[in-house]
């Protein structure tokens, strides 16, 4: 089930606290290939199905989001390397906010 990532106020989500929590961004093999089939209608029509058809998503990846209250959240990944490389970026942007409200937490 896909959920949507939740946005953040001072810290605070409708989930948890960002502050204590860490993400994590888990991918396992996803990526875009040529399936078996593909590969076969490609060469028999010459090219023009693989054209049509592409490639097929494989593998899978998640993010997985502990907030600082305990709850947690799995968020589905579109295994193509625009949405992979998003995901990646939505993980290190809340483990540095998580780190930076640590530093604040500390300080005052």
């Amino acid at each position: 089930m896909l959920r949507s990532w939740p946005s953040s106020k001072f810290g605070e989500t409708t989930i948890g606290p960002v502050l204590g929590g860490q993400a994590e961004f888990v991918d396992a093999g996803a990526h875009k290939a040529w399936t078996a089939t593909r590969l076969v209608a490609g060469a028999a029509t010459l090219g023009a199905s693989a054209a049509v058809t592409g490639r097929k998503n494989k593998g899978a990846a998640v993010i997985n989001v502990t907030f600082g209250n305990g709850a947690a959240q799995t968020y589905n990944v579109t295994p193509d390397s625009t949405t992979l490389r998003a995901a990646n970026q939505y993980v290190t942007a809340f483990n540095a906010l998580a780190v930076q409200l640590a530093s604040e937490a500390e300080q005052a």
